[in-house]
């Protein structure tokens, strides 16, 4: 089964990224990948469990017949003197014995293979349900009115005081005594060199690492834009609508606040295209706005964003943090928390989180920290 797995593991590696097997031409480099896989190692294993359940199966039609035989033939050779000789009384008897445990001999043999391969799924089984927990309750999750104003407190949306965190309970913590807040209205940029803990920030607000020490709260819904956006296998209205009613003024918004208009003209059937698995048929760029017409169509209180300036271009990325991310955009009466290398944007942030080595080395107002942008990423 392992070795399945690992072919069935290529397999669908090639196949996501089919366009760029075929553009760079490595067709002949998968396939010999593939069938080395297969014929080294998948079949040679497929061909010893084939001789091993005939040779099971062989000895299992014998059997009977060997117990048989053997029985008689010890009884035979054996002291019968307390027993009386061989007769036909004894050895119909015994056939009879013998023909009520004929089923279970031969189909003994036969059950070890499958017992071997159910042992194996068991084991899956049990490292999947012994799998650690995620604690729901590490993050304090309330409700929240953005309708109703309250007091200063109760406008921070996103909150982190003192917290650790690591991925699993073995490992070292990745963040350290990160303290961090998101208000109303507030965009937050979280800035620092690649690896220094900017998506693990953004996992630690989700719930999705486990949390050492310190305190956590999300006021209100969350919207999530990841790294690498999901697109489901159906039309695009569909990946954006996401089971929400339609609105057609507001769809229309969100369609030309990312920058998806051009895009959906020149697809077959507009937005009613189905996009295939994954998105297969969109580019990076286009699976990122879809994925941020999602989450901004969700009208959530809290908008989290993995880095999605990156994937798409300068003119585009302009377009998106006008008409989105910032003072002007759709999500300017919202929390937002966005990690970004883009630092061309940082001026029109409300306020910076600076993290290196999963340590918050500097926050504040965007003028006060724009002032060490040298820093950054030193």
């Amino acid at each position: 089964m392992g070795y399945r797995d690992k072919r069935l593991g290529i397999m669908n590696e090639v196949l996501s990224g089919i366009r760029i097997v075929k553009l760079y031409a490595w067709e002949h480099f998968f396939i010999k990948r593939i069938n080395d896989v297969r014929v080294m190692l998948e079949l040679v294993a497929i061909k010893r469990k084939g001789v091993i359940q005939a040779l099971f199966s062989f000895v299992s039609v014998l059997l009977p017949f060997i117990v048989s035989f053997s029985t008689f033939a010890l009884y035979s050779l054996a002291d019968n003197k307390s027993h009386g000789p061989l007769n036909s009384q004894l050895v119909f008897v015994l056939l009879a014995l013998f023909n009520l445990i004929k089923k279970p001999l031969t189909l003994g043999p036969t059950v070890i293979p499958e017992l071997l391969e159910a042992s194996v799924c068991f084991g899956r089984l049990y490292n999947f349900l012994t799998a650690e927990e995620i604690d729901f309750t590490a993050i304090e999750r309330a409700p929240y009115d953005r309708y109703e104003t309250g007091t200063d407190t109760e406008d921070t949306l996103v909150s982190i005081q003192g917290g650790t965190f690591k991925w699993l309970s073995g490992d070292e913590p990745v963040l350290r005594d990160v303290s961090v807040q998101c208000k109303r209205n507030e965009l937050l940029a979280v800035v620092g060199q690649v690896g220094s803990g900017k998506s693990s920030l953004i996992s630690a607000i989700l719930g999705e690492m486990i949390k050492c020490s310190g305190d956590v709260a999300v006021n209100g819904s969350i919207a999530y834009v990841p790294q690498i956006p999901w697109i489901m296998n159906a039309t695009l209205r569909d990946n954006i609508l996401f089971g929400s009613a339609y609105d057609e003024e507001f769809y229309n918004r969100v369609i030309k606040a990312c920058a998806l208009g051009q895009d959906i003209d020149n697809l077959s059937a507009g937005d009613m295209t189905e996009i295939g698995e994954r998105g297969i048929t969109l580019s990076g760029g286009q699976k990122m706005r879809v994925s941020l017409a999602r989450a901004i169509y969700a009208r959530a209180d809290v908008y989290i964003l993995d880095d999605p300036l990156a994937a798409v271009d300068a003119h585009v990325s302009k377009h998106i943090f006008t008409h989105v991310l910032g003072p002007h955009g759709m999500l300017q009466s919202r929390a937002r928390i966005l990690a970004t290398n883009a630092l061309q944007y940082l001026n029109s942030v409300d306020s910076i989180a600076m993290l290196r080595d999963g340590n918050i080395i500097e926050q504040g107002l965007s003028a006060d920290v724009m002032a060490h942008q040298g820093e950054i990423f030193t």
